[in-house]
C-alpha cells in the first residue's frame, strides 16, 4: 500500500508556465520577417506549388534562418536499408548566433522514390543532407513561413508528389515590359494601395513605374505607344546616349514618333563601308552634314575628337560623326 504521506511529500506545486517574451512583440517581428520572405520568394526564378500552395526550398528556409541568426550543419550521409529498400540518411543540427545547439533533424532519400530510383549514390546522399537541413530549419521556423502564406513543409520532402514547378516571374499576358530597360515589371494591380504604381520595373537600377489611366487593368494607348517607341529607340541608340535620355523626356507619342522615325531612317541608310572609295564617300557625307549644321567642323573635331583629321579616322568613327550630325536632337 502506498503511504499517503509519501504522496504528500513528493507532490510539488508548479506555477503556470511563464511567457518568456512578449507575444505581441514576437508576432510583430515575425510579420516583418514574413514580408521580407515574400519579397525573396517573388524575386526568385521558380517555385514549387502543390494544389495552389507554395512550398519553400532549402535555400528559402536558409533565408528565414538568417533573419533569426540560425545556421545549419549537416553530417555526412550514410547508406541505410529500411524494410528492404536502400537509400541515404543524414542528420543536421541547428545553431544559433553564439554557436549553441538550437535544434536538429534527420532525413532520408530512398530508392523507392520514383525520382531517385536510378540516381547515383552521391545524389541520394546530397538530397538526404538537403532534406535534413531544411527540416531542421523548418522545425524551428515553420510558423514564420506559414505567417507569410507558405506551406510549413520543405519542398524537398514533396519530391514525387503532385508538385508543379512554375516560374515565379511568369508574367500575365497584359503585363508590359519596362519601356526604359525592356526588362520585366512587377504587376501591382491587385495589391496596390494609394498612389502606388500599377507596374514597376524589377530592376532596381531602372525603377521605372507605370500608372494606368483606365480601370480595365490594361496599358492606356498612350502608355503602350510610348513604350513601343522607346523600345525601338533603345535598339538604335547606345544605353548611355544623351539622345536616348532626351527621348525619355518626351511624353507626346506623336512627337516621340517623329524623333524615332529619324533614327529609323538613318539606320536604314547605314551601310558597312570598306575600301578607299567608300571611305571617301563617307568623309564627303560627314562634310555635307557639317555644311548643313550650325557647328563648325574644326571646333567640333577639337571638342569631340581632340582635333583629329577626318582622313585619320576609322570608318566606325566617321559613321559615328555622321550619325551625330544627322540626328537633329
Amino acid at each position: 500500500m502506498v503511504d499517503e504521506r509519501e504522496i504528500t511529500d513528493l507532490t510539488v506545486v508548479h506555477d503556470a508556465p511563464m511567457v518568456l517574451r512578449d507575444p505581441a512583440h514576437e508576432i510583430a517581428a515575425a510579420t516583418i520577417a514574413a514580408k521580407e520572405l515574400q519579397k525573396v520568394i517573388d524575386a526568385s526564378p521558380d517555385k514549387v506549388m502543390i494544389r495552389g500552395k507554395i512550398f519553400l526550398r532549402y535555400e528559402d528556409w536558409q533565408t528565414v534562418g538568417q533573419f533569426y541568426g540560425y545556421s545549419v550543419q549537416t553530417d555526412s550521409a550514410e547508406p541505410v536499408e529500411v524494410e528492404g529498400i536502400k537509400g541515404a540518411k543524414a542528420k543536421a543540427i541547428l545553431l544559433d548566433r553564439q554557436g549553441n545547439l538550437a535544434g536538429g533533424a534527420e532525413a532520408y532519400c530512398m530508392r523507392d522514390e520514383p525520382k531517385w530510383e536510378r540516381s547515383p549514390w552521391f545524389q541520394l546522399a546530397s538530397m538526404a543532407q538537403t532534406r535534413a537541413g531544411a527540416k531542421a530549419l523548418r522545425n524551428r521556423l515553420a510558423w514564420v513561413a506559414v505567417l507569410a502564406g507558405y506551406s510549413g513543409t520543405p519542398a524537398e520532402e514533396m519530391d514525387g508528389s503532385e508538385a508543379q514547378y512554375a516560374p515565379r516571374t511568369e508574367a500575365k499576358a497584359d503585363v508590359p515590359t519596362c519601356p526604359d530597360c525592356d526588362g520585366q515589371m512587377w504587376d501591382n494591380r491587385e495589391t496596390k494601395k494609394g498612389r502606388q504604381p500599377d507596374f514597376k520595373c524589377k530592376d532596381k537600377g531602372c525603377d521605372k513605374a507605370i500608372w494606368l489611366e483606365d480601370a480595365a487593368g490594361r496599358l492606356t494607348p498612350k502608355e503602350a505607344a510610348i513604350g513601343k517607341l522607346m523600345a525601338q529607340a533603345e535598339k538604335l541608340l547606345p544605353p548611355d546616349s544623351k539622345k536616348l535620355a532626351f527621348l525619355r523626356g518626351i511624353s507626346d507619342p506623336d512627337e516621340l514618333g517623329k524623333k524615332v522615325q529619324i533614327l529609323v531612317d538613318l539606320a536604314n541608310k547605314k551601310s558597312k563601308l570598306t575600301g578607299d572609295a567608300e571611305r571617301q564617300k563617307l568623309i564627303d557625307e560627314v562634310k555635307l552634314a557639317f555644311a548643313g549644321s550650325a557647328q563648325d567642323e574644326g571646333e567640333y573635331l577639337i571638342e569631340k575628337w581632340n582635333g583629329a583629321e577626318l582622313t585619320e579616322m576609322s570608318v566606325e568613327q566617321l559613321q559615328q560623326i555622321r550619325d551625330d550630325l544627322e540626328v537633329p536632337f
